[in-house]
Formats: C-alpha cells, sequence, structure tokens
C-alpha cells in the first residue's frame, strides 16, 4: 500500500512541476519577427569623412518592403530591418567614406553629401532581387544625382535577400565615393 500512495504521490508531483518547468525553460521557437542587419561586418574607414544627410520616403521604415507586382509593395511585417533604412544607409556612406556627424533635414550645407533614399526593397516579380534607389548631392566629392542599382538574391530566404541588400548599399557607397 505504501508503495501505491510513494507512486501516486510521486506521480502528482510530476503533473504539478511538468507544466511549471515548460514555462521556465527558455524557447526555442524562432520568434514571429525576426530583424536583420545589412551592415558592413568588415573594418570601415577611420579618417573623418564628409557631413552626412539622409532622409527617405516615408513608407520606408523597419519591415521590409516587397514589390509583388510592377505598381504594387507590400510592407513584410514579420521581416524587419535592425534600424531604418535612412540609418542604415548612412552607415553604408560612414563605413565608406569616414566618420562625420550626421546632418538633421533643416542644416544642409552646399558641403553636405545628400541623399534621399527613394527605393529600399525586394522585388519578388520575377528573380528575387533587391533594388536600392536614391538621389546624391555630393557637397563637391565623388558622384552625384540619380543612383540605381540592383542585387540578386540567391534565394527568397530573408537571409539571402538581406545579403543583397547589403551587396546594394556597398554598391552605392562605392558610387558616392566616385571610385
Amino acid at each position: 500500500m505504501n508503495s501505491i500512495r510513494s507512486w501516486s504521490a510521486r506521480f502528482v508531483v510530476a503533473l504539478v512541476a511538468l507544466p511549471m518547468a515548460a514555462c521556465l525553460s527558455p524557447a526555442t521557437a524562432v520568434p514571429a519577427v525576426r530583424v536583420f542587419d545589412p551592415r558592413a561586418t568588415t573594418p570601415g574607414r577611420t579618417e573623418a569623412g564628409p557631413r552626412l544627410r539622409v532622409q527617405a520616403a516615408s513608407h520606408l521604415g523597419q519591415e521590409f518592403v516587397l514589390r509583388i507586382a510592377a505598381h504594387e509593395v507590400v510592407l513584410d511585417t514579420e521581416h524587419r530591418w535592425i534600424e531604418p533604412p535612412t540609418a542604415l544607409v548612412e552607415a553604408a556612406l560612414v563605413h565608406a567614406l569616414g566618420q562625420a556627424a550626421s546632418l538633421p533635414q533643416a542644416e544642409a550645407p552646399a558641403t553636405a553629401v545628400q541623399v534621399d533614399v527613394q527605393s529600399f526593397e525586394f522585388d519578388l516579380t520575377a528573380a528575387p532581387k533587391a533594388r536600392l534607389r536614391a538621389n546624391v548631392q555630393n557637397g563637391g566629392m565623388g558622384r552625384r544625382g540619380p543612383f540605381a542599382v540592383e542585387k540578386p538574391a540567391a534565394s527568397r530566404a530573408p537571409e539571402e535577400l538581406t545579403k543583397a541588400m547589403a551587396a546594394a548599399l556597398a554598391a552605392l557607397a562605392v558610387w558616392v565615393r566616385g571610385d
């Protein structure tokens, strides 16, 4: 009889402890919202660079922008950038041109590099690719004018799309620098 009570008590303890342990254990599932970082991982220039001002179209936030038809884009709320596109473009320029103070929109002297990001999206209408379009005023250095690049992605996986956008950001920085 004692063995039955002992077994019953262990069973009750196990039934109570198991759900509690599940609540305390770390979650292994991938979170619903994933965040991606296309910034360069190699060291950038350390000398002083030009002053920067980067702005973007109002629909360009941290959500991935996916072009699904010639005249249709959707915002992907499950995949986000680590920072808004303006900060990512600025980081790419600082990496290529050197560190400088960024400027508020109202303060843009003629010597500043000014970038107006018009498109920061993934085109999924055919083979997946990252698309970056911007208008650049160069403040007397490198190139200026409209810039557009499309970089192919190995697949539609968010990691591969991020690699393609990293290549597009690097291409913009090289173009602005004038290489």
